[in-house]
């Protein structure tokens, strides 16, 4: 949807760096612990969280 109307995905383009974003995503989890979340209840590993963004084309 985001390409469709012309708004980018890629981290990069707001200034985020990879690291930064496979970060976030790691610990995204922490932010409101009392909700249920797809990403689980525990830090996701900097691997998983690094393939994840980039088969969504995130990070590159």
């Amino acid at each position: 949807m985001f390409e469709r109307i012309g708004i980018s995905i890629r981290a990069r383009d707001y200034g985020i760096n990879d690291h930064i974003m496979i970060e976030a995503l790691r610990t995204a989890h922490r932010i409101r612990p009392e909700r249920f979340t797809i990403l689980g209840e525990v830090d996701l590993s900097y691997n998983a969280a690094e393939t994840a963004l980039k088969i969504t084309r995130i990070i590159e």
